[in-house]
């Protein structure tokens, strides 16, 4: 785009960058602004309206929808989309803007005070590595033969009206595995972050942090190897118990939602794997569960024990 075109579009300055932009989210969310009656070439025409935004053109459209993003998309252009969206329950300003990494300026505060206490590092750390782990797992479903969809939060809300807060709550990235049963598999990193504070140390530390947000706060290391070493020497049964009693406690007391997944507890160090698989033998568990060993090195699925 030439020089004089980036000065004509205006940033929000209520909205700061914060992470890379999720170049997948990002298609998706256009796809549901466009809408199923509308071509994307009359999305755009639509987006054009009277105004003469440099953005608003096919070829943009074209590699936002393919995810062939150099840059942030521009704050004017998502504007646009946004206000012209077919579904603005979802493909929203504010959801188009946090998909571009952008975050409100309060939570960017929030979030820089946090880096500057030693926590900035970790998160984008655990967002990279559940990227790793996801492309791994896809990766081998998919030499499998089977045919993968990662679901939403509302896909899986418009498949499990009832329950899919409790679906959701337990989850950090759910497939559906085409002509499979169940409707959903879950998929739970186990012990990709280091448990190096306590519940009570954490809660003093910065405020009412949940046991799960514990994920966000916890990567130090950028080296795999580092990364599996930590894992393994952390990992702890009684914050693994903690994190997801209440999905064990579903397990015993709400088969009929359980039935709908087959959750998986995804581990990246042998040792963590080994010491869950050892605590978890002996459960007496009603509902599809499993445990997933990754190789982060060599990229591969290692094993899968159904629990």
């Amino acid at each position: 785009m030439a020089d004089n075109n980036k000065k004509s579009e205006k940033k929000d300055s209520n909205y700061k960058q914060l992470y890379a932009p999720d170049a997948t989210k990002l298609s998706m969310l256009l796809d549901m602004a466009k809408g199923p009656d509308r071509t994307m070439a009359e999305f755009v025409e639509v987006c054009k309206g009277k105004g003469n935004v440099p953005s608003v053109s096919t070829p943009t459209f074209s590699r936002i929808k393919r995810g062939v993003l150099s840059r942030p998309v521009s704050d004017e252009l998502l504007k646009i989309i946004a206000e012209h969206s077919d579904n603005p329950k979802v493909a929203n300003y504010d959801s188009l803007m946090r998909a571009n990494g952008k975050v409100p300026k309060e939570e960017y505060n929030q979030n820089l005070t946090m880096y500057e206490m030693g926590f900035g590092k970790s998160r984008s750390s655990y967002a990279a590595i559940k990227e790793l782990v996801e492309g791994i797992i896809t990766y081998d479903l998919i030499q499998k033969g089977q045919t993968v969809g990662k679901l939403n939060d509302e896909l899986v809300k418009e498949l499990a009206p009832d329950c899919y807060e409790e679906i959701l709550d337990d989850s950090d990235f759910i497939y559906r595995i085409m002509g499979m049963d169940p409707l959903f598999y879950n998929y739970i990193l186990a012990d990709a972050y280091i448990t190096w504070m306590s519940v009570k140390d954490l809660n003093s530390t910065l405020g009412n942090v949940s046991l799960k947000d514990r994920r966000s706060v916890n990567f130090y290391s950028n080296e795999n190897m580092n990364l599996v070493k930590s894992a393994g020497d952390n990992f702890s049964i009684k914050f693994f118990m903690s994190d997801h009693y209440p999905l064990f406690i579903r397990d015993a007391w709400k088969p009929e939602i359980m039935k709908k997944s087959k959750t998986s507890f995804v581990f990246v160090s042998p040792l963590a794997y080994d010491k869950a698989k050892e605590f978890l033998k002996s459960a007496k568990l009603n509902s599809m569960f499993s445990m997933i060993l990754v190789d982060l090195i060599e990229r591969k699925v290692v094993k899968e024990d159904n629990l």
